[in-house]
């Protein structure tokens, strides 16, 4: 098959593009807009937790592939925990590479809005 310079070009340009978002996105949480649209099959799904100070959330492709309800505490190096419930049909979202979107429990009288991808 032959390919035009400029397909090729926008080829690399979108692998770079990708391969640059899970590099910043990583297999973790953060205070970074995670990218979209992955493959939970292999890597962890990336978590975007608001007002971030600490907590970490991480689901594995395990989990993801079992797709049975999970509650998961999110305490990282904060001083406090919370905890963030998925349910059976947020996994299958990110298993179709969909984005799910949480909000942790209130604690410390405040709550952290969470946006979940597979990277």
């Amino acid at each position: 098959m032959n390919i035009t310079r400029k397909q090729f070009l926008e080829i690399a340009l979108t692998a770079l593009g990708a391969m640059a978002a899970l590099g910043a996105a990583g297999c973790s949480s953060n205070d970074s807009a995670p990218s979209g649209g992955g493959d939970c099959s292999t890597s962890n799904a990336a978590a975007t937790i608001e007002a971030n100070h600490g907590h970490v959330l991480k689901v594995t492709p395990a989990d993801v592939k079992a797709a049975v309800g999970k509650t998961y505490h999110i305490k990282g190096s904060a001083d406090h925990d919370h905890t963030v419930q998925l349910g059976s049909p947020d996994f299958q979202q990110l298993a179709q590479g969909q984005t799910v979107y949480k909000t942790s429990t209130l604690t410390a009288n405040h709550q952290h809005p969470i946006e979940i991808v597979c990277a």
